[in-house]
């Protein structure tokens, strides 16, 4: 009895309910039995409730990426135009060309020899810097007689002189070389100067234009020089005017008419001056005529018994 008010009283406890749901009634009075005699029941596994595992996040799609926007090709204006500056004129420096001649002068074993002009431009480029060397080395022996005056002060001088000269060189690139020098002879005279005081000064300022590397300076000493009575200095201005030194543009015709009216002064007894050898005139001569010598048939000897 004690049994059975125990089941109907713990029935729906665990593990009694346990035994009841699987032994019933009976199974569960002999649990109790045993219990209250002291006999180890069997162990009820006790059923576990099945958890429901969660289904793994299934990770959402990547979102497609953003359209980019399309890039608008904007088409060139019929009106575009290359650009169009303008340059300031910059003049050729005499020191450089005749730094690239003397690279190519050695190079070549030595100067350009009468006879032996192949190249006639280029006999005229060595022809013009040695003349150029002639010119500082003349200044430089002036120069140093100069009393109480300074080479900055000597160079200011200077850059009057290419002043006052100025005006004279105008039709330089439009006028005879026998205009020039008439004209330029007779502002000199109007300086009221002496003409041998106004050459030295030019034979300086020659110098120093090529020293401070000023095309204008030496191109208006050598125009002075050549209207005071000195016309081999009209090589230089020929050598100007050929390569476009100080002036807006090269003329060789006039270059030629320059050069020509200076070798044939020295040649006729006028004064030697820019080193003017006769070698040197007759380098001069053979490049202006366009070098190459004297042609003539070629000659062959005969065969003996021909």
């Amino acid at each position: 009895l004690s049994s059975y008010q125990r089941a109907q009283a713990s029935s729906h406890l665990p593990p009694y309910n346990q035994v009841l749901a699987t032994q019933g009634q009976r199974g569960l009075l002999r649990t109790y039995r045993n219990e209250q005699l002291g006999i180890a029941s069997p162990q009820i596994q006790m059923q576990q409730p099945q958890v429901q595992t969660a289904a793994a996040p299934v990770p959402a799609p990547a979102p497609a990426p953003a359209p980019q926007p399309q890039q608008t090709v904007t088409a060139r204006a019929d009106n575009a135009e290359l650009p169009n500056f303008t340059f300031g004129q910059v003049d050729r420096s005499a020191n450089d060309h005749c730094n690239e001649i003397s690279v190519l002068t050695a190079a070549n074993g030595g100067l350009t020899t009468a006879g032996r002009v192949t190249d006639s431009e280029f006999a005229m480029n060595e022809q013009f810097c040695l003349a150029r060397t002639h010119a500082m080395a003349e200044s430089a022996r002036i120069e140093a007689t100069i009393p109480n005056m300074t080479s900055d002060q000597i160079e200011k001088q200077c850059k009057g002189l290419t002043q006052a000269v100025a005006p004279q060189l105008a039709n330089l690139g439009t006028d005879r070389p026998e205009r020039v020098v008439a004209a330029t002879a007779k502002f000199l005279r109007s300086s009221g100067k002496p003409m041998d005081q106004l050459a030295s000064g030019g034979k300086v300022c020659l110098g120093v234009g090529y020293r401070i590397d000023d095309p204008q300076m030496a191109l208006g000493s050598a125009v002075l020089l050549t209207a005071a009575g000195d016309l081999g200095y009209g090589e230089i201005v020929g050598h100007h005017l050929r390569e476009g030194f100080g002036v807006a543009q090269a003329d060789p015709q006039l270059a030629g008419d320059w050069i020509r009216m200076a070798v044939n002064a020295v040649q006729n007894g006028g004064n030697v001056v820019l080193g003017q050898t006769p070698d040197r005139l007759a380098v001069l001569n053979e490049a202006m005529n366009g070098g190459g010598g004297t042609g003539g048939l070629p000659t062959f000897p005969s065969a003996s018994g021909d």
